[in-house]
């Protein structure tokens, strides 16, 4: 298919070339489909990889039109997560997202049958571990941060490469903002 004057095929579509064509063309999933000789459901698929749900273009436009408030969203966000006394809400959230909240943790617990008071001092840990972590961002101190982070890299090398999951970010993300601009 032609996209802005360059033959785009099936594989090499960006996320932007797919928003343009049905969100700003508004060409259905149908017509898409037959312009690359793919099936619907393939165009519905990489929809959805590349997380072009209605609700999230629309959003996505309401913070480019609104760039200036999302901005300052976005600097308040990084003050609060930078002020020592949110230290404590912001380590026991992360250790939620990271640990508990994910489902194989709460596996874990049942499968082994660990006690809920083991379960306890593992959460202690991790928030506290977290703490110490979000505690040098703080302060500033990202050379002992980027220190302690090279030293547990020497116990790590064998583990898979990190892909970084933001499909639950996202979700979370989309749930919140549908809140906050319901409020505005």
């Amino acid at each position: 298919m032609i996209i802005n004057g360059t033959k785009i095929s099936w594989d090499e579509i960006t996320r932007d070339q797919l928003k343009h064509l049905s969100y700003e063309q508004l060409l259905p999933d149908s017509v898409i489909a037959e312009n690359f000789g793919i099936s619907v459901s393939k165009v519905r698929y990489k929809k959805k990889k590349f997380n072009l749900s209605s609700a999230v273009v629309y959003r996505e436009k309401f913070e480019e039109e609104n760039a200036i408030i999302f901005d300052e969203l976005n600097k308040r966000a990084k003050e609060w997560f930078m002020d020592a006394e949110n230290l404590d809400s912001a380590a026991k959230a992360l250790t939620g997202f990271i640990f508990r909240n994910n489902g194989i943790t709460e596996d874990f617990h049942v499968k082994y049958s660990i006690p809920d008071t083991d379960m306890k001092e593992l959460n202690i840990c991790m928030v506290n571990r977290i703490a110490g972590l979000i505690t040098y961002a703080i302060n500033g101190d990202w050379n002992k941060l980027r220190m302690v982070l090279a030293y547990c890299n020497m116990f790590t090398s064998g583990w898979y490469p990190a892909e970084p999951e933001t499909e639950e970010i996202e979700k979370i993300y989309e749930l919140q903002m549908s809140k906050y601009l319901r409020n505005t």
